[in-house]
């Protein structure tokens, strides 16, 4: 999870911090997907929508 975000935000030129902003999570959030942390369905949901992604897509880590 923490990867396809990050790749996101190095093509999109944004930090992760304004990602967390984009989706109304806490500073340091996304860092915390690095490890066994998973996202609530809501915030998957969100960070899915951003990612131009379904929520299976971002859940399960497919690219398409």
């Amino acid at each position: 999870m923490f990867e396809q975000i990050q790749q996101f935000c190095e093509q999109q030129k944004i930090t992760i911090e304004q990602f967390e902003r984009a989706i109304d999570v806490s500073p340091g959030y996304v860092y915390k997907l690095k490890g066994k942390h998973k996202p609530s369905y809501k915030v998957a949901k969100k960070i899915a929508t951003l990612l131009g992604k379904s929520i299976e897509e971002f859940v399960e880590g497919k690219d398409e």
